[in-house]
């Protein structure tokens, strides 16, 4: 794949995670739901219904783990509203510390030479 096609799939993963960050944003203040895969930016991209298999998400690359197995997101599932509401600002920072990381990581592969 050349720099400028890899370029532009990096700049795509960041978005989906920046998606994946409104979305918890608005789970966090009570205003936003949480119907896993169906709409998380970061699953619509790296989610393989057929597989079941999502490997190759930043999450999952981050955790070592799929299905975001290994973030806060595993202990939202079973929580009161309040709690829940907790939790998912804990998935928040997650994904914040996430974009930032992928950020850094986008710079310098972006200044690396060929």
């Amino acid at each position: 794949m050349r720099k400028k096609e890899k370029m532009k799939e990096r700049q795509a993963i960041i978005n989906a995670i920046r998606g994946s960050i409104r979305k918890w944003s608005l789970i966090s203040v009570g205003l936003g739901n949480d119907y896993g895969p169906e709409n998380c930016p970061l699953c619509k991209m790296f989610y393989d219904f057929n597989a079941q298999s999502c490997l190759e998400c930043p999450v999952s690359n981050k955790t070592g783990q799929e299905f975001c197995n290994g973030t806060p997101y595993d202990d939202c599932l079973e929580d009161s509203p309040q709690t829940y509401r907790t939790r998912a600002n804990k998935e928040l920072m997650f994904l914040q510390r996430l974009l930032e990381d992928e950020k850094e990581s986008f710079l310098k592969d972006f200044h690396k030479k060929p």
